[in-house]
């Protein structure tokens, strides 16, 4: 047996996704993009998923919201004119799959859905961080962050 392969559980998005607790599921993309800026501030989330008809419809991050500075001045400017494709895939798809569709897709986050309701993200760092682990590397000058020092 390979010794640098983590445990089977580490292999899955459930092992290093954020959980649904501080992901904002928002019901309807009517919202103003002023008022999606306030619940992120309230709720301390970065992402948000937006669920029409109970289905998984987009997520904006505050990095969508850094790129388009230009709508997010629009007072009338709606989370529609800043809403990334969602890309819903279920708490076993793997950190492999999950790291190729981040790339193929240009995306920031996965959202993981489970028995048809958002249940957590995966953001490109989370994939990026469990590689670092899987293979010892450290980084040379800062300190590791909280997530990655507890899913080691």
């Amino acid at each position: 047996m390979d010794d640098r392969k983590p445990p089977k559980a580490r292999r899955f998005v459930e092992s290093v996704m954020t959980i649904a607790k501080p992901v904002l599921v928002v019901d309807g993309a009517g919202l103003g993009i002023a008022a999606l800026g306030a619940l992120f501030v309230e709720h301390r989330v970065a992402c948000a998923a937006f669920v029409a008809a109970g289905r998984v419809v987009g997520i904006v991050s505050s990095n969508d919201l850094a790129r388009t500075r230009r709508i997010v001045r629009d007072q009338h400017a709606l989370v529609t004119d800043v809403m990334a494709h969602a890309a819903p895939i279920p708490p076993t798809h793997t950190i492999l799959e999950s790291a190729a569709d981040l790339a193929t897709a240009n995306l920031d986050y996965l959202v993981v859905v489970s028995e048809g309701r958002p249940v957590g993200v995966v953001h490109a760092c989370d994939v990026l961080a469990w590689f670092a682990r899987r293979h010892g590397i450290r980084s040379a000058g800062f300190p590791a962050s909280a997530s990655l020092r507890s899913n080691t």
